[in-house]
This record gives structure tokens, sequence and C-alpha cells, in this order.
């Protein structure tokens, strides 16, 4: 069988940055709602949508949550490379998501990814690259923490009027799995992204809000159904 991220030890390949972007990671999924905004609670499921305000920004960090019936083994491996086709996976995920690409396979922990994101009409197309790093907490506990970084393979554009991409930030993303009382995943996505150039706050708030679906579009391809409205 191909060796995978999940495989490998808690610790095993993790970086002083790792450890501390894990525990950052820990604190934005936990069970405490209280520094959340409520957006969206489903009626057919237990998925939410919520964001909360961030130090300093005008953009909002958003949060997605919901269970899925699988353990969290199965979810997280669902979504992690060599087992599976990575861009496909994304874009089945995320919305927005163009044409990502794996730029480095650092080991089995820790990718370098590039992608490109569609915008409204009239909005300049946004792109970005990230380091993805994946490790299991526990037996039952999975997490992916995405960091920020630039790829000489893929520098941003100059700016001009005439740009195809403006280049995003990624100030803190991740992904949480974690195994219920009945062997089901709980499963959190958090971002605060900000997509630079020109876009007003409330615009880019009002577009992150999808963000928390790419819950709800994991739940529908891990366990074969269609998309909650």
């Amino acid at each position: 069988t191909m060796a995978h991220a999940y495989d490998l030890g808690a610790d095993d390949l993790l970086t002083p940055a790792d450890h501390e972007a894990v525990k950052q990671l820990k604190e934005l999924v936990s069970d405490d709602l209280s520094s959340w905004t409520m957006k969206h609670e489903s009626t057919k499921t237990d998925y939410k949508a919520m964001c909360r305000n961030v130090e300093d920004s005008p953009l909002l960090m958003f949060r997605g949550q919901i269970t899925i019936n699988a353990p969290p083994e199965t979810v997280a491996r669902s979504m992690t490379p060599p087992a599976v086709d990575f861009a496909k996976v994304m874009k089945e995920i995320d919305a927005m998501v163009i044409a990502p690409e794996v730029l480095e396979d650092t080991d089995l922990k820790h990718l370098t990814i590039y992608a490109n994101f569609t915008t409204p009409p009239m909005v300049t197309n946004r792109d970005v690259v990230w380091t993805e790093m994946r490790t299991k907490i526990s037996d039952d506990e999975f997490l992916m923490v995405v960091n920020n970084t630039e790829h000489p393979s893929k520098p941003p554009e100059p700016e001009s009027l005439m740009m195809s991409h403006v280049r995003a930030h990624i100030h803190v993303s991740g992904w949480y799995f974690r195994r219920t009382p009945d062997n089901k995943c709980h499963t959190v996505f958090v971002a605060h992204v900000d997509p630079k150039g020109w876009l007003p706050a409330l615009i880019v708030n009002q577009i992150s809000l999808d963000q928390c679906a790419n819950v709800k579009r994991c739940k529908a391809r891990v366990e074969g159904k269609a998309v909650e409205a």
C-alpha cells in the first residue's frame, strides 16, 4: 500500500513552526463558539456557517462545520495525495478554485500548492501559493494546516491594469477532523484570507461566506450524495 501522511506518528516530520500552527488551528476549531457569530444553521443537517472579527482587519474569519458519515481517517485520506487526484478533489470541494497544482511534494506531510480562484464579474481573478501540512494528532484527530508562502516558479504578476491575477494572502486556513462517539467525523474548516487589490471589505466578506460550505461539499463527496442546498 502507498505510504500516507496519516500513517506517520503525530510528531514525525513536524517542525517547531508546524507545532505552533497546530496549536493555533486547534484553538480556532475548538467547541467553544462564544467568539463566533452564526450566519447559517441547517435544519436538515448539523451544518453551521459562522464568522468572527479579527483584530486590526476589516476582513472576517469564516468557519464551516458539519458531521460526515464516515470515520475521520477516511475523510482525511479522501483529501490527501498520493491516494487521490489532488486537483480534482480540490475543485470538487472549493467552488472558487480553477487550476490547483502541487508545486513541491516536500515529504509525506508537506506540500507546496498553487491555485487560482474565480471572482465576481468585472473583478480580476486571484491566485495564491501556500504550504499544506497534514498530520494526525491522535488516533481520533487529524488536521491540515495551510500557510501562505511564495515559490520561484509562480511569482506574483507585476501590478498593471491588464494583469490576469492578483496575488492573495492566506492569513490562516485549515481543516480539522475528529471522531465522534458513533465513529463519524466532526469536520471543521476555517479561513481568513485577504484577496488584496481594490475590493471593499464588505464585498470580500460576502463572497468569503461561501467558503464555509466547503464542508458541505466535502461531506457530499465522501458520502457520494448531492450537496445539500
